[in-house]
């Protein structure tokens, strides 16, 4: 489904393959009606069970012990570009930017523990600006 999503989205911007092989493409991120750009992004989907939880864990200096661990095991290629926590069902989104999946676990693997539900490829669309980029 993803990749017909950035078929559909690499016709609409009057982009092709060069090589029409449409199932090996990246999935695209549209930044203007001019512009795509091919970026391997991931969904990282992760649980937070605040129920079940030390709350000292979540506590602000816990937290950014864990952050300064994150950002020290990111590499040039392989980073988290966003996150969004949604405290009230346990769940937290983070979007990647990476070269595969593999990349990610590899990163993961040299921060701080941290529960991940899956991994997957992803494709990004900022609404906001496909409505600018279209004159709306």
């Amino acid at each position: 489904m993803a990749f017909e999503r950035s078929y559909m989205l690499t016709l609409f911007m009057g982009k092709a393959p060069s090589d029409g092989n449409w199932l090996e493409k990246r999935p695209i991120v549209i930044t203007s009606r001019r512009e795509v750009i091919n970026m391997a992004q991931f969904l990282v989907l992760h649980t937070l069970d605040l129920r079940t939880a030390d709350l000292k864990a979540y506590a602000t200096e816990a937290q950014m012990s864990l952050m300064k661990g994150m950002l020290d095991a990111f590499t040039a290629e392989t980073y988290c570009i966003t996150s969004w926590v949604a405290g009230g069902a346990g769940k937290m989104a983070c979007i990647w930017e990476a070269s595969s999946d593999q990349a990610i676990i590899d990163v993961l693997a040299k921060a701080p523990p941290f529960p991940v539900d899956g991994i997957y490829p992803a494709t990004v669309i900022d609404w906001a600006e496909m409505k600018k980029a279209l004159g709306g």
